[in-house]
């Protein structure tokens, strides 16, 4: 997955994605990652998880129906990595997931 991927930082989260060969049900595929050597009990990363899946949640309908309006229909895997050094409040990882979609659509704008 990391080898030939694009990403970029927005803090608290740096995605890293590819094009996906094949098609699936839907647009984006995505999977969380909390690194264990910053946050060594389960406990907090479990946490930091759930709050990164509910921000990415809420905003996954203007994210689709973005990706949507454009003609081709790419399919994306994505890796969201926590890269804060401390568990941050949920609304710094929420602001956080919409900086990254607003980049990612710039992004996917710009190589169309």
């Amino acid at each position: 997955m990391f080898k030939g991927a694009h990403s970029f930082s927005a803090y608290p989260i740096r995605p890293v994605w590819c094009v996906l060969e094949k098609p699936t049900p839907f647009p984006i595929q995505i999977t969380l990652t909390v690194p264990k050597k910053v946050f060594p009990h389960a406990v907090d990363r479990n946490r930091i998880r759930r709050q990164m899946r509910e921000a990415f949640r809420l905003q996954k309908n203007n994210f689709y129906s973005a990706l949507a309006a454009k003609s081709d229909t790419r399919h994306y895997g994505i890796i969201l990595i926590y890269t804060a050094k401390e568990a941050l409040p949920y609304a710094d990882i929420e602001a956080g997931v919409k900086k990254m979609i607003k980049k990612f659509l710039a992004w996917e704008e710009e190589k169309s």
